[in-house]
């Protein structure tokens, strides 16, 4: 006999009805009363105040062969023996959400040493070039600043110094204005690159003789330095009285300045031609302004430096430029890096130079400054033309437009 389901709150949510028991039909099981099965006495009744969890809990009815039990039935016998109500998977129970486990924790791996860096590539070999110069503590110095920009400006590209005595190194006593200066302190610098010992050669741009070498090239200039000229005196002179150069060109027009001064001879480099002012040889020397600035020397102990303007000394052609000299190969590398304000104003000079057969033996100077032509001559004194960049470009025609309207001859 099959035995009825009973309702229960917590058949609500349960997802599909409890089964109900079909009707007996009338005569089927005829059993006596004393067999009929009657619901124990002590049966649990559910509970009026039940949690939320227990009423979710109970699942749908569960059907087996010969007897329909619901769900609902079986958590209120569970209930009553103690026993937790089974969940069903079909019900489904809210509840707070629960962060996901991360799972079993895993042994750390051992740390794994980084790549050691790509090498960069090799360099390639640089090439060096061997560079000539004077001795001189001023030849050194250029050199040495002419290295320095070059280096910055072709990095593949090492340079080695070869110091070189010239002849005009040699011949300290000889007169420049007798002798002749141009040339002097140059042969043997120039001898170096043509037979292969130098590959550069660093200049006083004023010490290169007006004709070019065979061979050979000006590759080019450093940014000019200050190019005037400083008159250096004892300290409690006003004036000077005795002025020593060997420079007819300084010799001429300081004598318009200083009337009654007199000249005498002074060869040697910078810190001799000092020392021999400081000896008591003149009261002043006349050195150029680039070359002391190039030493670093600033001031002298009881010496004043005062800077002459160039309508009082007008400069040598070419004077507080460095002047880098090389065969035709390298001067195609050199060239380029070169500086070109420069290269014009040195070129503007030499050609006047060369309208006029200059040389340290004559009193002619001349210097470019950008927009005109400062000019020194014995015959006509000191001269200024208005000359324009564009100008410029063509230096032999401004030179002999200039010293035609002069009267000059060369």
């Amino acid at each position: 006999m099959a035995v009825p389901s009973r309702s229960h709150p917590s058949a609500k949510t349960s997802t599909k009805p409890a089964a109900k028991s079909r009707p007996v039909k009338k005569g089927a099981h005829k059993a006596s009363p004393a067999g009929k099965k009657k619901k124990p006495a002590n049966a649990a009744k559910p509970a009026p105040g039940k949690s939320a969890r227990s009423k979710k809990a109970a699942g749908p009815s569960i059907s087996g062969p010969g007897k329909a039990v619901s769900a609902a039935g079986q958590a209120i016998k569970r209930q009553a023996s103690g026993r937790p109500a089974a969940r069903t998977p079909q019900a489904t129970v809210a509840a707070a959400p629960v962060q996901a486990s991360a799972g079993p924790l895993k042994r750390p791996r051992p740390a794994v040493k980084p790549a050691p860096p790509t090498p960069p590539p090799p360099r390639k070999p640089l090439i060096t070039f061997t560079v000539a110069t004077r001795q001189s503590a001023l030849a050194v110095a250029q050199t040495e600043l002419a290295i320095d920009y070059l280096r910055k400006r072709l990095p593949d590209y090492e340079f080695n110094i070869l110091p070189l005595v010239t002849t005009g190194d040699r011949q300290a006593e000889w007169s420049l204005e007798q002798e002749g200066g141009k040339g002097l302190f140059v042969g043997e610098l120039e001898s170096a690159l043509l037979d292969g010992r130098a590959d550069i050669a660093i200049h006083s741009a004023k010490d290169l003789p007006t004709q070019g070498t065979s061979g050979l090239q000006i590759a080019g200039f450093l940014p000019r330095e200050d190019p005037r000229d400083v008159l250096v005196i004892r300290k409690e002179l006003p004036r000077p009285s005795s002025i020593a150069t060997g420079s007819p060109r300084r010799r001429l027009q300081l004598q318009r300045q200083f009337t009654k001064a007199t000249f005498c001879e002074i060869r040697g480099n910078v810190e001799t031609r000092l020392n021999k002012i400081a000896e008591g040889l003149a009261d002043s020397t006349v050195l150029a302004a680039a070359g002391l600035n190039r030493l670093k020397i600033t001031e002298r102990p009881g010496m004043r430096f005062q800077i002459l303007p160039l309508a009082v000394s007008v400069p040598a052609a070419g004077q507080g430029a460095i002047a880098v000299q090389s065969r035709a190969d390298t001067a195609a590398i050199l060239a380029p890096v070169l500086d070109e304000v420069t290269r014009r104003a040195v070129i503007l000079e030499r050609a006047f130079l060369r309208r006029m057969g200059g040389g340290c033996h004559t009193a002619f100077a001349v210097h470019y400054d950008g927009i005109g032509m400062h000019l020194f001559h014995e015959s006509c004194g000191y001269q200024r033309f208005a000359v324009t960049p564009h100008d410029a470009l063509e230096p032999a025609r401004v030179a002999e437009r200039v010293i035609e309207s002069l009267g000059l001859n060369g």
